[in-house]
């Protein structure tokens, strides 16, 4: 027996049949990738810290790493840690439980000199760096990494930084070719990459009262040439 469908079970039908070539033709759209971004000095002396702000997007979380630029090993107090490609990194910072937009901060104090690189990677979920998966997660990695598990964090997810050694402690000597006598009663007093002359009777005030008190009295100086 063939049985009559009425109107509104055929509308409904209709519908059920509309609604699954939609969702056959049209996907649903994938969530964006993470991205990131990182600030912070380009430049530093040894034993001067450095701080750096990161921040993620369409992400719950992040980290920040150093690494060397040749490489080499350095010191990191969390400990170096060496990737399956044989790169040296320091973790300076895990941040979690963020949001899309979340800022945080690191600091890194170098102890050797060299050029370095800051960088961030983000990640969309919790399992941070182990999901293989470049629509979950991206790095800031300047190097080589494989392409097919991680995505690229942005044009602004590192930064090049050079440690410069100390500046040297200044110290001055007198040039004992100058006598009581010289002519422009100046006395030569070298220092690291400038000459500089001193007045004759300051330096003998300087002396007089090191010699009292044991601290130096205050005098001036001239640029070598300016007598």
């Amino acid at each position: 027996m063939i049985k009559k469908v009425t109107g509104n079970r055929l509308q409904i039908t209709v519908f059920l049949l509309a609604a699954a070539i939609v969702l056959f033709v049209v996907p649903a759209k994938a969530s964006a990738a993470p991205s990131a971004t990182i600030s912070g000095s380009n430049w530093s002396w040894v034993n001067q810290a450095m701080s750096y702000n990161a921040q993620i997007f369409n992400a719950s979380s992040g980290t920040v790493f150093i690494t060397r630029q040749d490489n080499a090993s350095f010191t990191c107090p969390p400990g170096i840690f060496t990737d399956s490609g044989g790169r040296n990194w320091c973790i300076i910072k895990t941040f979690t439980y963020g949001y899309s937009g979340s800022t945080f901060s690191a600091a890194f104090t170098p102890r050797e000199i060299g050029t370095y690189y800051a960088l961030v990677n983000a990640y969309a979920n919790s399992t941070a760096g182990f999901t293989a998966d470049r629509n979950t997660e991206c790095t800031g990695n300047p190097f080589s990494y494989p392409t097919n598990q991680w995505s690229d964090c942005g044009g602004s997810d590192n930064i090049a930084f050079t440690v410069y050694a100390p500046a040297p402690t200044p110290t001055a000597s007198v040039n004992s070719s100058c006598t009581s006598t010289d002519a422009s009663n100046l006395v030569i007093i070298s220092w690291p990459g400038t000459p500089f002359r001193l007045l004759r009777s300051d330096l003998l005030t300087l002396l007089a009262a090191k010699s009292a008190t044991s601290q130096p009295a205050p005098f001036t100086t001239s640029p070598e040439g300016d007598a």
